[in-house]
C-alpha cells in the first residue's frame, strides 16, 4: 500500500522529538514526512548534525506557529575540550590553534570560578561559521570561502551554569541560556578565560521553555506508533509556548546553581551584586547548514539569586597564560599572555587577540 500524498493528511499537532547524532534538522524533518505522509512540517529551532536532543516539530497547519515557538530560553548539557581551537568553535572544524592544558583545569573550584564569570547579561561574539546574515550573505558561506564576515557581538544572557564534571582536558557543564546564545562561543570564551584555548566537543539540548527532553520521542518510536497523534503535545502546553506565559518551566539547575554560586563565592570571597537581566534574540542556524551549533532557549524561571549575583561579583581569575601555537595554514596569532581579570576586559582582549577567521 502506497503512502498518502504529502500534505493530504489531517494531522495538526506539535511533537517533541529527540534528534539523534549525525543528521541535520532538515534530515529529521524529511524522515518525519516519510513517517507521517504529511508535507507541511517545520521545526522551531535547529540543531546541528553534531548536536542531539530536544526539537519542537510542527506538523500540518501548526507549521504557522513555528516562529511563535522560537523565543524561549533553552537548557543544554555540553562538553568543553581544552587545548585546541577550531574554525567552527566545535569538534567539526579544523584546528587553527593549540595551547598547553594547565593543571588547574582539573580543579573543580577553579572551574566554578571561571564559569561564574560568564553568568548574566553579556556581549557574545558569534562564530564565523554561523547562520547570521550580513549584507545579504550568510556568515558560514563566506567563512567557507575564506572571507569571514566581521560579525558584531550580540547581547545574550547566561541564566545558569553548572559544572557536572571536570578534568584537565574536558569540562562537562549544564547551561540555561537566552535565545540566540551560541554554546560554541561560550566554550571558546571559557577556554580563553581559563588560560588556554577550547572548543565545544558535544552538545545535547534538554529543555525548550516548559518542554523537557523527557517528553520527547525518538524517530524510531514515532515510526512504530499506530497513531502519531498519541505523542502530540497537549493544547495547554502549546498555548503556553505561544504566549510564553507559564510558571512551571523546567528549572533543572536551581539547586545545583545555588551550590555553584555558594562554592564560587566562598572560594573568591566576592561581594554581592544585582541580578542579571534577560537578553535578546538571535537567528537560528539553517536546516542543513553545516557543522554549526547555534543555540536558542526556554522561558524558565531565572536562576536563584545566589547564582545571579555572580554576574558582576565573583573575584577575577587573573592568570598568566601560556602562548599559543598557531597552525601554519591559517597563520593565527593567539597569544593569551596577561589575560584580563574581568568579564568585560576578557571580551575586549578576546576580540583583539583572536583572528576573525577562527571564531
Amino acid at each position: 500500500m502506497s503512502r498518502p500524498k504529502r500534505g493530504a493528511t489531517d494531522l495538526n499537532l506539535v511533537l517533541a522529538v529527540d534528534k539523534p547524532l549525525g543528521i541535520t534538522s532538515h534530515d529529521l524533518v524529511a524522515k518525519l514526512r516519510m513517517i507521517t505522509g504529511e508535507g507541511r512540517i517545520g521545526h522551531a529551532g535547529t540543531l546541528d548534525p553534531a548536536a542531539t536532543g530536544l526539537m519542537l516539530v510542527c506538523i500540518g497547519p501548526t507549521t504557522k506557529l513555528s516562529a511563535m515557538l522560537m523565543g524561549h530560553d533553552k537548557c543544554y548539557e555540553a562538553s568543553i575540550c581544552f587545548g585546541a581551537s577550531t574554525t567552527t568553535d566545535d569538534a567539526q572544524g579544523d584546528v587553527v590553534a593549540t595551547a598547553p592544558v594547565l593543571p588547574q583545569l582539573g580543579d573543580a573550584n577553579f572551574a566554578k570560578r571561571v564559569l561564574a564569570e560568564f553568568m548574566g547579561e553579556q556581549q557574545q561574539q558569534p562564530p564565523s561559521f554561523s547562520a547570521i546574515k550580513k549584507n545579504g550573505k550568510r556568515a558560514y558561506e563566506m567563512a567557507r570561502k575564506g572571507a569571514p564576515l566581521q560579525l558584531e557581538p550580540r547581547l545574550v544572557t547566561i541564566h545558569s551554569l553548572e559544572l557536572l564534571d571536570c578534568s584537565c582536558d574536558v569540562w562537562r557543564i549544564r547551561a540555561k541560556v537566552s535565545k540566540g546564545t551560541y554554546i560554541r562561543s561560550l566554550a571558546r570564551d571559557i577556554g580563553v578565560a581559563a588560560g588556554t584555548v577550547a572548543h565545544l566537543s558535544s552538545l545535547r539540548r534538554t529543555a525548550i521553555g516548559p518542554v523537557c527532553l523527557e517528553q520527547a520521542n525518538t524517530l524510531e518510536q514515532l515510526a512504530m506508533v499506530k497513531d502519531i497523534r498519541s505523542f502530540a503535545l497537549d493544547d495547554a502546553l502549546i498555548e503556553a509556548l505561544k504566549t510564553q506565559d507559564y510558571l512551571d518551566a523546567p528549572d533543572v539547575l536551581s539547586a545545583s546553581v545555588a551550590s555553584v554560586a555558594s562554592d564560587a563565592l566562598v572560594a573568591s570571597d566576592a561581594p554581592d551584586a544585582p541580578d542579571a537581566p534577560d537578553a535578546p534574540d538571535a537567528p537560528d542556524a539553517p536546516d542543513a547548514a553545516s557543522t554549526l551549533s547555534a543555540s536558542d532557549a526556554p522561558d524558565a524561571p531565572d536562576a536563584p539569586d545566589a547564582a545571579s549575583a555572580l554576574s558582576a561579583s565573583v573575584a577575577s581569575v587573573a592568570l598568566e597564560a601560556p602562548s599559543v601555537t598557531s597552525m601554519p595554514s591559517y597563520g593565527s596569532d593567539l597569544s593569551l599572555a596577561a589575560l584580563p581579570s574581568t568579564k568585560d576586559a576578557h571580551f575586549s582582549q578576546t576580540k583583539q587577540q583572536l583572528d576573525g577567521g577562527t571564531r
